[in-house]
């Protein structure tokens, strides 16, 4: 645990006086029994206050379903934390190593959700899944919710006419055509008319279109719907005027915005790295390489050495530094999740995020830096005055 948690304090008889040694900024922390055993995981922006809180006893006449932890905690562990995003990374960490057979119950954030399919089964089709496996499948996303996945489904088996009913498609060459068919809106791949590698590569098309790849086919759309008002076939014309619509929405709602094939869902990401501070010389900063493969953190750095420090974290990220693993393919996908909590608040996200293929410029990541994480006014700093320490009491996570 230690590792983990590397800082510790042990209580005095009265636990709740003995907190005023612990730092008042944000971390990850541990109230431990008199084995080493952990009775309470969790986060905090302020950890002196909280954890002083839930050591302090109860009032003597107050009835309360509250364990009185001071009881029997003996020691607390902590790892200092500046912003949400480190919080909740680290606290994933220690969860899993703490409680594996449990911590998924502890988790602060929900599954997001991924379009699976593919190509190479006998009978392809797209489904929602919320774990990426280790299998030879693609996985596109990630959504915020099971809604937005099965409606992601719904507008590519529309734009790309693939198959509602799998039932029947799964009796290829020998099903028999539904409705659909007759409506226009499917080419019948489930009595052989047409061909199953041809169908293969409509998912394909349909997973890239997931993934970003949109123009070709929207222009197509456009020119589908032209051609039908023009037939006077105005209802067809409505319907896929529909889907361009709902196909412009993937770029625009943020919760949709983002999304990419899982295997190459690698960002960027830039947060708070000590106590909050009106001065650049102070204010501290670091960036992590995230994806499906582990994490990464640079040193802390302080603001006012941009973009010099800009620049050396592009190169840092493009070298695809060495990463911490996972250890399975749920650990991988509790990751996406966690990331994807915070990109997919768009400009609300604590700090900055960038994706592999949105990288900022030098110049562009450094002016970033100073706008998200100095006030408009920053206080004027002596020319003597000392630099700032990562582990300085007073700060708040993020």
């Amino acid at each position: 645990m230690t590792d983990l948690l590397p800082e510790c304090l042990t209580l005095t008889p009265e636990p709740s006086a003995a907190t005023t040694a612990l730092p008042a900024h944000g971390g990850v922390y541990a109230i431990l029994d008199e084995a080493d055993r952990p009775i309470l995981v969790a986060t905090a922006e302020d950890l002196r206050r909280v954890v002083s809180a839930r050591l302090a006893a109860p009032p003597p006449n107050q009835r309360t379903k509250r364990a009185n932890l001071g009881e029997v905690a003996r020691s607390v562990r902590w790892r200092a934390t500046f912003s949400a995003f480190e919080s909740a990374l680290r606290y994933h960490l220690v969860i899993r190593r703490l409680d594996p057979g449990g911590y998924r119950e502890l988790l602060g954030f929900a599954p997001l959700w991924f379009i699976r399919g593919d190509v190479g089964e006998p009978i392809p089709r797209l489904t929602v899944v919320n774990v990426v496996a280790d299998d030879a499948a693609r996985y596109v996303g990630p959504c915020a919710t099971r809604r937005d996945a099965d409606g992601l489904v719904t507008l590519l088996e529309d734009v790309f006419d693939l198959c509602r009913k799998f039932d029947i498609l799964r009796r290829a060459p020998h099903g028999q055509p539904c409705e659909y068919l007759d409506m226009g809106r499917c080419p019948a791949p489930c009595d052989g008319r047409f061909p199953m590698d041809r169908y293969r590569a409509a998912i394909a098309a349909a997973l890239d279109f997931a993934a970003g790849k949109r123009f070709e086919r929207i222009e197509s759309l456009r020119a589908a719907m032209r051609a039908a008002a023009g037939r006077q076939e105005f209802e067809r014309a409505a319907l896929i005027k529909g889907m361009i619509e709902r196909a412009d929405a993937l770029s625009t709602r943020d919760e949709l915005r983002h999304l990419h094939d899982a295997r190459a869902y690698r960002w960027l990401i830039v947060q708070r790295a000590g106590p909050r501070s009106r001065s650049a010389r102070r204010q501290l900063v670091r960036a992590y390489c995230v994806s499906i493969a582990g994490w990464a953190e640079t040193d802390a750095v302080a603001v006012d050495s941009q973009p010099a420090v800009a620049a050396d974290w592009l190169r840092w990220f493009d070298s695809r530094p060495e990463i911490s693993g996972a250890s399975d393919a749920r650990e991988r996908s509790e990751r996406l999740w966690l990331v994807g909590k915070f990109v997919n608040k768009g400009r609300d996200a604590p700090g900055l995020c960038y994706h592999a293929d949105e990288l900022p410029t030098v110049a562009r990541l450094a002016a970033d830096v100073a706008e998200r994480f100095l006030p408009k006014i920053a206080e004027p700093e002596p020319a003597d005055a000392p630099p700032a320490v990562s582990g300085d009491p007073g700060g708040a996570a993020e």
